[in-house]
């Protein structure tokens, strides 16, 4: 991220947010937090931001109609993490906890989680991300959850995300600290069972 934030680079930060990027994408792309990222946002809801993909003749918020599912759009999309057909953008929302506390949520499945924690009275938090290396690539990671008092890691991860971040979640977990415990769909489908028995 440049010390200096010059018109040019706020346009293109909010060209990549328009165009369907994700806020942990960005976080991701230009080496920042969150916070970070705000200031210079003229962030949007969902809904709003395909409201304006869809005014720019664009699909998902991803990319034109024309341009949409060629061989060019498979090959960049697939090394972005994946390309699918049907694949929609997740719905982020802003979910307090048993304090007060807000923090940003980005999936249907993190809700579910901190719904679940907050109806039976567990503090959670958002912890600050920590390095891991990745084929001796310096990155960072972004757990979703902590739960301070039980000292774990809860991070969710669809089915889809579990079998093309294994290597990550592996290299992850050998440089955490606190033990991390990853809930994929079926977990999902369980969570008062699987909750109860990592919360003990």
């Amino acid at each position: 991220m440049p010390s200096k934030f010059t018109k040019e680079f706020i346009e293109k930060l909010q060209e990549d947010y328009d165009s369907g990027y994700t806020m942990r994408a960005l976080i991701e792309k230009y080496n920042t937090s969150f916070d970070s990222l705000n200031k210079y946002l003229d962030a949007r809801t969902t809904s709003e931001a395909m409201q304006l993909a869809s005014k720019n003749n664009r699909l998902g918020g991803c990319c034109t109609k024309e341009y949409w599912g060629t061989e060019k759009h498979i090959k960049s999309a697939r090394r972005g993490g994946g390309f699918r057909i049907n694949a929609g953008r997740g719905k982020g929302v802003h979910f307090k906890n048993i304090k007060g506390d807000q923090y940003y949520l980005r999936s249907s499945f993190e809700v579910k989680v901190a719904e679940w924690l907050n109806q039976h009275n567990i503090l959670w938090k958002q912890p600050t991300p920590f390095f891991y290396f990745l084929d001796g690539i310096k990155k960072r990671y972004y757990p979703d959850f902590i739960l301070p008092k039980h000292n774990i890691i809860i991070e969710t991860k669809n089915d889809y995300l579990m079998s093309i971040q294994q290597e990550k979640m592996k290299a992850v977990k050998e440089i955490s600290e606190i033990p991390i415990h990853i809930l994929t769909n079926e977990d999902i489908k369980n969570l008062d069972e699987i909750m109860k028995f990592l919360v003990g």
